[in-house]
């Protein structure tokens, strides 16, 4: 434990409460651009210059490696809201249990290890593109660590053991 004390009193200065709802206003105000750029319906991927593409970032578009977090669940609006009240729900969940220090920590190891594994992928594929999902799935899997009896009620109906779900994602991780 003496490391993660270590660890607490570097990070302490840089953490930032309510993260979670931080990176969901970012979410939104993209998911409102997207909209006023008139959707799918445009035929232009408003967030083409935001995905993390590994190859882009070495040629100098730097601000890929923290944009592509910005880009939403969902371009569904109900997906969109859904997924940002249950990423909120999950997320502050976690914020409370560990303290807003260790949750911006464990956020952190997250985003760096994504981006370094998208730069491990460029070695095997010149034109990958990371995506967020490994990131919040992360925050997910947590959640339910820590909460393995919590039910969430699919389509409002379907009761389901958090821990049923996460096993899924694990097997299919797998």
């Amino acid at each position: 434990m003496p490391l993660m004390n270590r660890l607490e009193k570097i990070v302490r200065p840089w953490a930032i409460p309510n993260i979670t709802g931080l990176i969901i206003a970012g979410q939104i105000v993209l998911y409102v651009a997207y909209v006023l750029q008139g959707g799918r319906d445009a035929g232009v991927d408003v967030f083409s210059k935001l995905y993390l593409i590994p190859s882009k970032v070495l040629e100098g578009e730097v601000w890929r490696v923290v944009t592509f977090l910005f880009i939403p669940f969902s371009l569904d609006i109900i997906g969109a809201i859904f997924g940002w009240l249950i990423f909120y729900m999950f997320g502050t969940g976690l914020e409370s249990v560990w303290g807003t220090v260790r949750y911006n920590l464990f956020l952190w190891i997250g985003f760096i290890a994504n981006v370094g594994m998208s730069f491990v992928t460029l070695m095997l594929s010149a034109e990958s593109v990371a995506s967020n999902g490994f990131f919040y799935a992360t925050v997910f899997l947590a959640f339910a660590r820590l909460n393995p009896n919590y039910v969430l009620h699919i389509f409002f109906i379907l009761p389901i053991r958090i821990k049923w779900r996460a096993l899924l994602m694990w097997l299919g991780y797998g």
